[in-house]
């Protein structure tokens, strides 16, 4: 459904390359490719496919938070997000504010 302006959020379920990257992250994550009962070698006191969970479980947890913090974009986010950046202030002018800026916390 398009929004105003012609343009949808963006989302990653619409992706393939989104999926593609879980695919493979699973696909790693669980250890299938070693022989059966395979218990060596043994790296920190864990056998080798306990640490290939715990690692691609990791780099799971992190692909998915960078797709949802960087690659997602609710429709709320779009409605509200200018067309154009927002402009700095030229350098060399102060902000006024009645924020104590001392750095006691409002104790004096």
């Amino acid at each position: 459904m398009p929004q105003e302006g012609g343009l949808e959020p963006r989302e990653p379920i619409r992706a393939p390359l989104a999926w593609a990257g879980l695919l493979l992250l699973v696909l790693v994550g669980v250890p299938w490719y070693l022989p059966a009962g395979t218990i060596g070698p043994v790296l920190l006191g864990f056998p080798l496919w306990t640490l290939i969970a715990v690692l691609s479980s990791l780099a799971l947890c992190g692909y998915l938070s960078w797709m949802l913090l960087s690659r997602w974009e609710t429709p709320e986010q779009h409605a509200d997000s200018p067309q154009e950046p927002p402009q700095e202030p030229p350098r060399g002018t102060r902000r006024e504010t009645n924020e104590d800026t001392s750095g006691h916390g409002g104790a004096v």
